[in-house]
C-alpha cells in the first residue's frame, strides 16, 4: 500500500508513474521536415536505427519522435490502402449490379429490401356457407 496518499493503478504503481506526460509543446513539422521524412518513407517505411538517428540529427528531434512519425505514417498508409480497396470493391459491385450477402450466393444480383420480404398473403377465399343462395 502507498503511504503517500497517492492512488495506485492496476499495476500497483502510483498513478502518476503510469501516465507519461508530454515534456514540451507538440512537435510541429515544417514543410521541409515533412519532405525529408516522406522521402525517407518512400525509400524504406521501416528504417534502421541508424537511419532514424541520422534523420533525428538532421531534423533536430529525438529518435523517438522519428520512430513515432514512421509508426503513424505506416498506419495512415495502411488505412488509406484499406479504404481504397474497400471503396473500389464496392464501386465495382455497384457498377456490375452484383453483391454478396451472408447466403453465399456470390454472384446473385442485389435486391432491394422490399423484394426480400415475404409476399403479402392473398385475400381469404369465401367459404361455401358464406356465398349467397342464388350464386
Amino acid at each position: 500500500a502507498d503511504t503517500t496518499g497517492r492512488m495506485e493503478g492496476r499495476t500497483g504503481l502510483p498513478d502518476d508513474t503510469m501516465r507519461r506526460r508530454r515534456q514540451g509543446p507538440r512537435w510541429r513539422l515544417s514543410k521541409q521536415a515533412r519532405r525529408v521524412l516522406e522521402g525517407a518513407f518512400a525509400q524504406d517505411n521501416f528504417p534502421s536505427m541508424n537511419d532514424k538517428d541520422r534523420l533525428a540529427l538532421d531534423l533536430d528531434v529525438s529518435r523517438r519522435q522519428v520512430q513515432v512519425w514512421f509508426q503513424n505514417r505506416r498506419q495512415r498508409a495502411k488505412a488509406k490502402h484499406a479504404s481504397s480497396v474497400m471503396g473500389s470493391a464496392q464501386i465495382a459491385d455497384a457498377l456490375m449490379g452484383f453483391g454478396s450477402d451472408d447466403s453465399g450466393d456470390e454472384g446473385a444480383p442485389l435486391q432491394c429490401a422490399a423484394s426480400l420480404a415475404a409476399p403479402p398473403a392473398p385475400p381469404p377465399m369465401p367459404t361455401p356457407h358464406a356465398l349467397p343462395q342464388g350464386a
